[in-house]
């Protein structure tokens, strides 16, 4: 299995590390809504945040993603303009999608923040697409996004009182799934964002490597703090811990797996021999 996931190209070791992730992320919600619905009158008001979640999260992973392939471009791989500007198509999609559900959370501050975002994307968006950014400007506007995104996300748990769960295990597992597993998310797509651009040029500075680095141990560090709060709520169910316990471990042993292969093929490689695509 090692050999196979070694000879992979890096879009596809990412890809494999998001499945992973997905399958990580599947039973704790399954459970969490289970459990909702279970007690649907006294956590209405919650099951109705989950949607506008889920959305927005739709929406972050596709700007993660837009980010990445607008690195390759930029660096140099014109030949994945088309995949970034359908890319580009889907964030906007995803953004109509939000705003039909955005319209009935009243909270001003909210209101505030996702006018930000639309500004921000559209901007974004169109120097992008005109080519009047570039590749490291790019990078950090769309990881500025990013973390507005993830602000206006925490903004939706806070306001639907997802984070005030009184029972143990489901208040572990959304800090888990809807703080920190986002958060994670977010480093892991800094890497690829990062490492693709590093690869469509064909070089990388110390900087570079050392930028690669700071990003590993970041994704290092939420792993360790999502693990840790997965670890508090199955604490308090056995017979979730037993069934989470293949998906903890292969999310983990994928986050590692991944890190090593930066190390080795990108952040102390003498040559670099990975495709960007």
């Amino acid at each position: 299995m090692s050999n196979l996931i070694h000879r992979l190209r890096l879009s596809h070791k990412f890809g494999l590390l998001a499945l992973l992730g997905a399958l990580m992320l599947a039973p704790p919600m399954t459970y969490y809504l289970v459990d909702a619905e279970a007690e649907l009158a006294s956590t209405r008001q919650e099951v109705a945040g989950l949607q506008p979640s889920a959305a927005l999260l739709k929406l972050i992973r596709l700007t993660q993603q837009h980010r990445g392939l607008t690195a390759t471009v930029l660096g140099g791989k014109a030949e994945a303009e088309g995949q970034r500007a359908e890319r580009q198509r889907e964030v906007d999609q995803a953004l109509g999608e939000f705003a039909a559900l955005a319209a009935g959370i009243e909270d001003p501050k909210f209101a505030e923040g996702w006018q930000q975002v639309q500004q921000q994307w559209k901007t974004l968006s169109a120097q992008v697409a005109q080519r009047q950014m570039a590749a490291p400007a790019s990078f950090a506007g769309h990881s500025a996004l990013v973390e507005l995104q993830l602000d206006l996300h925490g903004r939706i748990v806070s306001h639907y009182g997802l984070d005030l769960d009184p029972e143990p295990v489901s208040y572990h597992l959304v800090i888990a799934t809807m703080t920190q597993l986002p958060q994670l998310t977010e480093q892991l797509g800094k890497l690829r964002g990062s490492g693709a651009g590093i690869l469509a040029r064909g070089q990388a500075t110390v900087a570079d490597r050392a930028m690669l680095g700071g990003l590993s141990e970041s994704a290092r560090g939420e792993m360790h703090r999502l693990l840790a709060t997965l670890e508090r709520a199955l604490e308090h169910d056995p017979a979730l811990r037993e069934r989470m316990a293949g998906p903890i471990e292969q999310a983990r042993a994928g986050v590692e797996r991944t890190r090593e292969m930066l190390r080795t093929e990108l952040i102390e490689a003498e040559a670099l021999t990975l495709s960007s695509a």
